[in-house]
């Protein structure tokens, strides 16, 4: 049996409010789909195509139904994690709902890429 998962990409991207849109390109890939008690992988990308240096740059993804959260990682960030009070804080006491990546600096041009682990239910 497979379990379909509804809420594959619900990612919010959060930058300064002098930078105007279109500078950042946000992409999540993974599997959309997957068996009770899989690990799914989901990783979200993210690139500066902008002209200026991007500060604080938060992403904050929300933990997909029917899964359970496993791990977060990403690279130079720091992560914080929601559980069910809706307040965000550096230990992931379970259950986590929402995982938030902050990132102090993304150089013009600049890649990267946060990843979330969760399993099926």
């Amino acid at each position: 049996m497979r379990l379909g998962l509804i809420s594959f990409f619900m990612a919010v991207f959060i930058i300064p409010g002098s930078v105007l849109a279109g500078q950042v390109i946000l992409t999540k890939s993974g599997t959309s789909s997957a068996k009770p008690d899989e690990i799914v992988t989901y990783n979200i990308t993210y690139q500066n195509t902008g002209t200026q240096t991007l500060n604080d740059v938060i992403i904050i993804d929300v933990i997909p139904i029917n899964t359970v959260f496993q791990e977060a990682s990403g690279t130079d960030t720091i992560i914080y994690y929601c559980d069910n009070s809706g307040n965000f804080g550096t230990s992931a006491t379970l259950p986590v709902n929402k995982v938030k990546w902050v990132k102090d600096l993304v150089e013009v041009g600049g890649v990267g890429t946060v990843t979330l682990r969760v399993r099926i239910k």
